[in-house]
């Protein structure tokens, strides 16, 4: 007696975690963070990237390093490209 596949036909999509989805960002982006910082601001610039990405506040100044995963579940939008070389 065989062993049937009962969804063989059925044709799967892949299913990604969005805490491992890859976000481009690049030194000098304006990014806003889902939860405001104790100053009012929303709105942080890139200053760093690697594992940890430096952030400095744009409306205290302060900076503060975040693990890149932690980067990723507060990113809501990135406000301002940072302007490329042609």
């Amino acid at each position: 007696m065989g062993h049937s596949r009962p969804f063989a036909n059925v044709e799967l999509t892949p299913c990604y975690n969005h805490r491992l989805m890859y976000v481009e960002i690049h030194l000098g982006d304006v990014v806003r963070l889902r939860k405001k910082h104790p100053c009012g601001s929303y709105e942080w610039e890139v200053v760093r990237l690697g594992a940890d990405i430096g952030l400095v506040c744009r409306g205290c100044r302060r900076r503060v390093l975040l693990p890149r995963g932690d980067f990723n579940k507060q990113l809501k939008v990135i406000v301002a490209p940072a302007p490329r070389p042609d």
